[in-house]
């Protein structure tokens, strides 16, 4: 993975720490976590605790959740700007790869993702295009304002 698995510096002046995740690691089947540009590794879940993928796995599902009290606002979520406002606004995850039974990192396939948003598009929304260039690659956009959702 390289410096484009992150949240994009100049995103109003954001500066913030982003992630990358390296699910395995092929001498010891640890799942690790690695931080900032030079991906340093802040921490890892021992593979003990994914006995039920140790063989791997046919699915992958990317998401996210926000919460609210009942008759309370929902929150932002990303940037808190809908994805229609692309890369430039948008919350996003760029560079999908999955890691194959022989521990290639290799894009994830345009035909096997499905988009699924399950609430109000004007609280928060999905987008996924396919290929997105030699910057971002296999991308999805993500986020929205929250308030007043309705869920």
């Amino acid at each position: 993975m390289d410096k484009l698995d992150m949240v994009h510096p100049s995103l109003y002046g954001d500066h913030q720490i982003y992630f990358t995740a390296q699910w395995t690691d092929k001498s010891t089947g640890h799942w690790w976590l690695f931080a900032g540009l030079h991906r340093v590794p802040v921490g890892y879940w021992p593979r003990e605790i994914f006995t039920h993928l140790s063989q791997g796995s046919s699915l992958i599902r990317y998401g996210g959740e926000t919460f609210a009290p009942p008759n309370v606002d929902s929150p932002s979520m990303g940037s808190g700007r809908l994805p229609k406002e692309l890369f430039k606004n948008s919350g996003f995850i760029a560079n999908l790869q999955i890691v194959d039974s022989n521990y290639n990192e290799v894009e994830i396939n345009p035909k096997d993702m499905k988009s699924n948003c399950d609430t109000t598009p004007n609280c928060y929304n999905v987008l996924y295009h396919g290929y997105e260039g030699p910057d971002y690659h296999q991308a999805f956009l993500y986020g929205g304002p929250g308030g007043h959702c309705g869920i």
